[in-house]
C-alpha cells in the first residue's frame, strides 16, 4: 500500500473511531505526499474538512484546483470551508465559477444567494428567474432555486414576490415527503407523561465529570448567536451540532436490552436506564480529541427532547433554551431548506402545531427542572447584549471574559445555516422582519392560535 493510500485509510479509521483529531494530524503530517496527487488531495480535502480542519482542507483543494481549474466538484467543495470560516467573498467567487461550469448546480445557486444581503444592484433574481424556466427534470433543482429566488427577493423586500417563490418551493418539498405530524407529536406527549418529577427524582444522579454546556432551541431561534458568544470564553470549545446524546441514548438502551419498536418504546423504556452509563459514554463521545479542561458547548437543536435525561446523566451540565417569538421562529424555519431533519417546517399548520406542542414540552421541562434551564430571549439579547451575555456567562458558571461581547469577531468556523450572518456585530436588523410576511402566515397564526399559542 502507498503512502498516500495508507493516510486517507488511517485518516477515514479515525473518522469512522470518532477521533477527529487523529485523523487532523494524519493528514497534516502526510500533507506533502497527498497533495503530490490530484485525485489523493481532493480526497484528503474531504476527509480534513468532515474532520472540522477547514483551512487544511481549503489547502489540500487550493493544491488541487491550481493544477486542475474544472474540478468543479472540488471548487463546490472549497466554496463551502470558505463559506464556514466567514471567507464570504472567496465562497462567492467559487460558488460563481461552479455555476458558469454545471448550470445544475442547483445547491451552488442556493448556498451563493445565502452568502450575503442580496442589493438592487447587486443579485442573482434574473440569472434565477431564467434558469427556473429550463427544463430540468428534477424536483429538487427547482426547489433550490425557488428558495433561491425568495431569499434574494426578500432581501430587497419583495414581499409578495418573496413569498409567492417560498411557498411554490415548501409545497414542492412537502409533496415529496413521507410524514405523519402526529407521530411526532404523540411523542412529545409521550415524552411529558413519562418524565415526570417523581419519576426524574427516582432515577438517581448520573456522572458528575463532566460539565457539557447544551444550547437548544427550535432551530433559527438564535441558538448559533448564543454558541459563538459562549465559544468566545477561553474555557469553552464547541463541538457544534453533536448527536452524542441521542447516540449515547441508542448505546445505552440496547446495552440494557432494549429490543428496539422505534420512539414510542423507547421513550418509556429510556427512563430505566442508568443515568451515570449514560452520562459517562456521552461523555466519551462528546469530548474524545477535545482539552478535557474545558466546556464543550453541545448545539444540536433537538437536543430539547432529552432535558430529562440530561439533567440525570449529566448533573453539573448546563442547559440553555433559546427563545423567540412563535410567529418569528415560525417563519424562519419555514423559509429554510434543512439538509435533514425538521420534516414538519414546509407546511404552515403543521409548522404551527409543532411549535405549541415544542412550547408545551419546554414548559413542562421548566416546571419539572425547577432551575436547571438558562432561558435566553433572543429579542432581549440582541436590543441589550452586555446584560443579556453577562447572565448567560454566570448562568453557565463561567469567569466574566470580555470577549463575549463580540462573538462577530472569532475566527472559529460555523457550519450552520447561519455561518454567514455571524460574521456580523450583533443587530437588531432582523427581528421585525416577519412581520412583513404576517399576512401571509395566517395558516401558521391560526393553528397556534388553536392550541393556545397566540392569542387575537
Amino acid at each position: 500500500m502507498s503512502k498516500t493510500r495508507a493516510a486517507l485509510e488511517q485518516a477515514r479509521g479515525a473518522l469512522a473511531g470518532n477521533r477527529p483529531d487523529l485523523a487532523r494530524a494524519c493528514l497534516t503530517r502526510s500533507f506533502d505526499e497527498l497533495v503530490a496527487d490530484v485525485q489523493a488531495a481532493a480526497m484528503a480535502g474531504d476527509l480534513a474538512s468532515a474532520a472540522g480542519d477547514y483551512r487544511l482542507a481549503n489547502r489540500f483543494f487550493d493544491s488541487v484546483l491550481t493544477r486542475e481549474p474544472n474540478l468543479v466538484g472540488v471548487r463546490f467543495n472549497r466554496a463551502a470551508t470558505a463559506r464556514f470560516l466567514g471567507e464570504l467573498e472567496s465562497a462567492e467567487k467559487d460558488y460563481d465559477a461552479v455555476i458558469a461550469v454545471d448550470p445544475a448546480d442547483s445547491e451552488a445557486w442556493l448556498n451563493r444567494s445565502h452568502l450575503r444581503r442580496q442589493t438592487s444592484v447587486r443579485n442573482h433574481i434574473a440569472q434565477i428567474e431564467t434558469a427556473l424556466g429550463g427544463d430540468h427534470p428534477a424536483w429538487q433543482h427547482r426547489m433550490r432555486l425557488l428558495y433561491a429566488l425568495a431569499k434574494e427577493r426578500e432581501d430587497l423586500g419583495h414581499v409578495a414576490q418573496a413569498f409567492a417563490a417560498l411557498d411554490a418551493a415548501t409545497k414542492l418539498r412537502r409533496c415529496h415527503l413521507d410524514y405523519d405530524i402526529d407521530d411526532d407529536l404523540a411523542a412529545l406527549a409521550a415524552i411529558r407523561s413519562t418524565f415526570t418529577s417523581s419519576t426524574l427524582a427516582s432515577m438517581g444522579e448520573g456522572f458528575s465529570g463532566a460539565a457539557p454546556i447544551f444550547v437548544l432551541g427550535l432551530p433559527r431561534s438564535g441558538t448559533t448567536l448564543v454558541e459563538r458568544i459562549l465559544e468566545a470564553h477561553p474555557d469553552v470549545v464547541s463541538g457544534g451540532e453533536m448527536s452524542a446524546f441521542a447516540r449515547a441514548l441508542e448505546h445505552c438502551a440496547k446495552a440494557s436490552g432494549f429490543r428496539g419498536g422505534g420512539k414510542h418504546a423507547l421513550i418509556p423504556f429510556s427512563k430505566t436506564l442508568d443515568p451515570v452509563m449514560l452520562g459517562e459514554f456521552y461523555h466519551a463521545l462528546a469530548s474524545a480529541g477535545r482539552d478535557p479542561s474545558l466546556h464543550i458547548i453541545d448545539k444540536l437543536p433537538l437536543n430539547y427532547l432529552y432535558i430529562g435525561l440530561i439533567a440525570k446523566a449529566l448533573p453539573r451540565a448546563r442547559i440553555v433554551h433559546v427563545h423567540k417569538p412563535p410567529l418569528a421562529v415560525g417563519w424562519g424555519m419555514f423559509k429554510t431548506l434543512f439538509v435533514q431533519g425538521y420534516p414538519f417546517s414546509y407546511d404552515q399548520v403543521e409548522l404551527g402545531r409543532y411549535i405549541a406542542a415544542f412550547h408545551r414540552l419546554m414548559d413542562h421541562w421548566s416546571r419539572e427542572l425547577p432551575g436547571r434551564i438558562h432561558h435566553v430571549f433572543y429579542d432581549d439579547l440582541v436590543r441589550d447584549p452586555t446584560t443579556g451575555i453577562r447572565e448567560l456567562v454566570a448562568a453557565c458558571g463561567l469567569d466574566w471574559n470580555e470577549d463575549c461581547l463580540s462573538p462577530h469577531k472569532g475566527s472559529t468556523a460555523n457550519t450552520s445555516h447561519s455561518a454567514a450572518q455571524i460574521r456580523e456585530p450583533i443587530h437588531t436588523r432582523g427581528l421585525s422582519g416577519w412581520r412583513d410576511f404576517a399576512p401571509y402566515l395566517e395558516p401558521m397564526r391560526k393553528a397556534m392560535l388553536a392550541e393556545g399559542l397566540v392569542t387575537e
